[in-house]
């Protein structure tokens, strides 16, 4: 896909009339508010030092959620007032999304597949912007039946949105949208997609035990497609164009887990093995891997066996290179094909 055909897409997502704010997720650090004295950072004058960057009005969400879900104020998620379609900033930020998927892409699988995802989408709506920006603080304490410490549901990161969309269903979410009409955002695939309201409800987001389950494996999913999309490219990958079918890469990874665990020492181990199961199912299975990977573990073999380290020899991200000589061929390897051009 060319560069003007997201921006199409986008314009066209976002008609003039109502108001349009770009949502900025600082958490990994700020696309560019140059950094300033932690009394500047943790102080109401934040949002000035943040307008004075951008150019443009700031409407921070909720400063009250930094207490609730343990945030300093300067990694609180913020919305910048754009002033309409043709605002060049909507092109900019969108050359800035695009460029945060590349670079998490660089290297393919053996690459890390992680990076800050800073451009969380683009939001319309003829509410006032406080009301948004309270809205957004609503959905953002995280509501589960599940087991967990967290606090925090990281909506502002696109990729947690595109996961939460799949797992509450697109229309629970647009049947919840409190103040807001559109939100725009790429998908990890780097297509333009949207929510639009389709109801007045305001009901928070919530999930289940099991919906909320899926939601933590976001990290190795999202790993794993960057890494998979670098490896093989966007187009190739759009068949799979599915995060169902990526959810149960990961899920798969488990099962791979209690029969080697001997080759999982980490997190990138697990993110390796999503992607595997993602751009070559039934990866284990081969003769040569099996070869690599030893025998499967036994509960005998489980007692007497100490937890690996990372990266040593016998785990996964340490067997990468042979892996994937043994299942594609001296020819591709770890080499990204950077040819192949995005969908």
């Amino acid at each position: 896909m060319s560069a003007a055909q997201p921006h199409s897409a986008l314009t066209s997502l976002l008609p003039f009339g109502a108001p349009i704010y770009l949502l900025i997720d600082p958490f990994l650090g700020d696309p560019v508010a140059p950094p300033n004295s932690a009394a500047v950072e943790e102080s109401a004058a934040w949002p000035q030092h943040l307008e004075a960057a951008w150019e443009r009005t700031v409407y921070p969400v909720h400063f009250a959620l930094a207490a609730t879900v343990g945030l300093a104020i300067h990694q609180l998620p913020y919305l910048v007032a754009l002033t309409g379609p043709d605002d060049p900033l909507l092109a900019e930020s969108l050359e800035m999304a695009q460029a945060e998927d590349l670079a998490a892409q660089a290297h393919g699988l053996a690459g890390r597949g992680s990076g800050a995802f800073r451009i969380g989408g683009w939001l319309q709506t003829g509410e006032a912007p406080e009301s948004v920006a309270a809205w957004l603080a609503e959905l953002m304490r995280l509501r589960t039946s599940g087991s967990t410490s967290a606090k925090y549901l990281r909506l502002a990161d696109r990729r947690v949105l595109a996961l939460a969309r799949h797992v509450l269903s697109e229309e629970v979410l647009s049947n919840n949208m409190g103040p807001i009409e559109r939100w725009g955002y790429l998908d990890p695939w780097g297509a333009v997609k949207a929510l639009e309201r389709r109801a007045s409800g305001s009901a928070v987001w919530r999930f289940t035990n099991v919906q909320w389950e899926a939601m933590q494996h976001g990290e190795w999913l999202h790993r794993a497609l960057a890494q998979v999309l670098g490896h093989v490219g966007a187009r190739s990958a759009a068949a799979g164009n599915e995060l169902g079918a990526a959810l149960s890469a990961a899920e798969k990874v488990r099962l791979l887990h209690h029969q080697w665990p001997q080759c999982f020492a980490s997190d990138d181990d697990q993110v390796t093995a999503t992607a595997l199961n993602l751009v070559y199912p039934g990866w284990e299975a081969n003769r040569a891997v099996l070869e690599l990977l030893g025998a499967p573990s036994t509960p005998e073999t489980r007692e007497r066996r100490t937890a690996p380290a990372p990266g040593e020899e016998g785990t996964l991200q340490a067997l990468l290179p042979a892996l994937t000589q043994a299942l594609f061929g001296p020819q591709d390897q770890l080499n990204p094909i950077p040819s192949l051009p995005r969908n």
